[in-house]
């Protein structure tokens, strides 16, 4: 079984017979199937005209948009307010140990060369 229904297109999309782009606000024609996560879209030439009833264009953001609708909508923490952490200890490093993963290094002769 499969739906069929018509939208208008709010991003770029590319009709899955013919290979049209469409631009955003386009008619596209979207045929779901149960079972199908993506559904599948065509373009009016592919499948006859839009009906007449059809929305008009949605309002359209850029990514960049949404971005920033998203960090205005979500409550920040003053850096003051945050709860304070004891330091972290630090790493000691020490060259001097000998290498287990080089032990060959430790038998070699000066001035030995590799064979």
């Amino acid at each position: 079984m499969s739906e069929r229904r018509w939208e208008r297109v709010t991003y770029r999309e590319k009709c899955g017979r013919c290979g049209a782009l469409l631009k955003a606000g386009d008619p596209m024609l979207l045929i779901a199937f149960v079972g199908m996560k993506r559904a599948l879209i065509r373009c009016e030439q592919c499948e006859g005209p839009a009906p007449p009833d059809l929305p008009e264009r949605p309002e359209i953001y850029s990514v960049a948009e949404l971005a920033l609708q998203r960090i205005r909508n979500t409550a920040m923490t003053p850096v003051a307010q945050l709860p304070q952490s004891a330091p972290l200890p630090r790493l000691v490093v020490d060259n001097t140990a000998p290498r287990e993963w080089l032990p060959y290094r430790e038998t070699r002769e000066p001035g030995e060369d590799d064979e």
